[in-house]
């Protein structure tokens, strides 16, 4: 198990802001429209507000998981995936567990495997989660292409990847995620899916693929970096939002992370220059939150 954690866990100053808003985007993407204040203190009965209660709390639930474990352990596991699912659909009559039938996607340019390799292929992509040694917002988007590509149970797939796709970001030390633009998601990831297509073809035919070419594969075939960029303008966009509300000094590999930098060496080399103004705290470097604002306000990132 491979980690390159920083000890400071960003989600944790901007959960009560941002998962109100994750909820809100995610269903949107579904089609399903609502605003958090429609839900009152008890569990719903209106079947679109119902959707809402469960999607909020299980990713709070999730999340609270990936902060405690985060430079420690990996929390995503078949176990949770599949309580993950359960959860969200709590109250509605949908099949428990991996599906049992064959799956067309809507406007895809790919099929699903076959119901009788899923398990199988999805221990597969579990089991690269959790050897994989990319950066945090690579990792979660290159997991998020394979698992959406695999799509392993009846409905709510993306519900159940954009949460899992989140809990990744958090264990990196980041913000999770809300896509607010449903249109330019869906064209993210299909500029994107092309490798994760291939790999998924191959897991379901038997062959055994190396992590290694698991995750060469995904970035070779697909233009992940839109997708990655996306996650990043996301992120940055809350950062704004709601970051001059909170006094956070972040790790130059945070900064990278957000910024898209390939070390947090260069982050070093702004301080150095002026170019971000730096904080020593100790031995250690720190930016701060609004310092990161204000330069991707600048640079209009």
């Amino acid at each position: 198990m491979a980690y390159q954690r920083e000890p400071f866990v960003l989600a944790e100053e901007f959960f009560p802001y941002l998962l109100e808003e994750e909820t809100e985007c995610s269903l949107a993407i579904e089609q399903v429209r609502v605003q958090m204040d429609e839900l009152g203190e008890k569990v719903p009965k209106d079947p679109r507000l119902r959707q809402a209660w469960n999607y909020y709390r299980t990713a709070k639930e999730v999340y609270s998981l990936a902060l405690k474990g985060a430079g420690k352990e990996e929390v995503i596991t078949e176990p949770l995936v599949l309580w993950v699912y359960e959860k969200l659909w709590e109250g509605f009559s949908v099949p428990k567990g991996y599906r049992d039938t064959d799956m067309v996607i809507s406007g895809a340019r790919f099929e699903p495997p076959r119901p009788e390799v899923v398990p199988k292929v999805m221990g597969r992509v579990l089991e690269w989660l959790r050897n994989s040694e990319l950066e945090p917002v690579r990792k979660s988007a290159v997991f998020h292409l394979l698992f959406e590509v695999v799509h392993p149970f009846t409905d709510g797939n993306g519900r159940v990847g954009r949460i899992l796709m989140n809990a990744v970001l958090i264990e990196g030390g980041l913000i999770n995620v809300a896509f607010r633009d449903r249109e330019r998601y869906i064209e993210a990831l299909r500029e994107a899916e092309e490798g994760a297509v291939v790999v998924v073809d191959k897991l379901s035919r038997g062959r055994k693929l190396t992590d290694g070419q698991i995750t060469d594969t995904v970035l070779e075939y697909g233009e992940v970096g839109v997708f990655e960029g996306l996650i990043r303008k996301e992120m940055l966009h809350s950062l704004k939002v709601y970051g001059r509300k909170k006094d956070v000094l972040l790790t130059p590999y945070q900064v990278a992370q957000l910024l898209g930098f390939k070390s947090k060496d260069y982050v070093r080399v702004l301080i150095n220059r002026g170019t971000l103004v730096g904080k020593k705290v100790g031995r250690t470097w720190f930016v701060p939150l609004s310092e990161v604002i204000s330069y991707v306000e600048r640079k209009d990132l």
